[in-house]
């Protein structure tokens, strides 16, 4: 043909320099790191909240719903502060024995149900931690 042949056609690829390449290796460790922080992050939230719904509903089952709690636990706190002020001028021993005994004394008369749920409670714990059954033991 009198015509010349076309030019084929120029295709220029491009490659990635090797800056672009280490940028690239960088932020994918980057990414897969802090996805691993996340992850880790994530599972200590949800132990957290875990924990939190527990201890919510302890603390829901051993208030009794009808008992009013506000101002019968001012007064045992009171009592017990009593306690104190009764022994001032005695023994630390005889001083934390008096405060106690209010203090219990005043929790049973004013909240008997939950003072009943609290001691429920207390012997849960002693039967999941022999160490604090074992101590109570010894005290009695």
């Amino acid at each position: 043909s009198i015509y010349d042949e076309p030019e084929p056609k120029v295709v220029i690829i491009e490659s990635p320099t090797k800056l672009e390449e280490q940028v690239y290796i960088a932020q994918k460790y980057a990414n897969e790191t802090l996805e691993e922080g996340k992850t880790h992050v994530n599972g200590w939230v949800q132990k957290y909240q875990e924990l939190e719904n527990q201890v919510t509903t302890e603390i829901n089952s051993t208030i009794d719903k009808d008992e009013e709690i506000f101002p019968n636990v001012v007064y045992v706190g009171v009592a017990a502060l009593a306690g104190t002020i009764i022994a001032r001028n005695r023994n630390i021993v005889l001083r934390f024995l008096t405060s106690t005994t209010l203090a219990v004394g005043a929790s049973y008369y004013l909240l008997p149900k939950t003072t009943h749920n609290v001691a429920v409670q207390l012997e849960k714990l002693e039967r999941r931690y022999p160490q604090l059954q074992a101590a109570h033991q010894s005290v009695n």
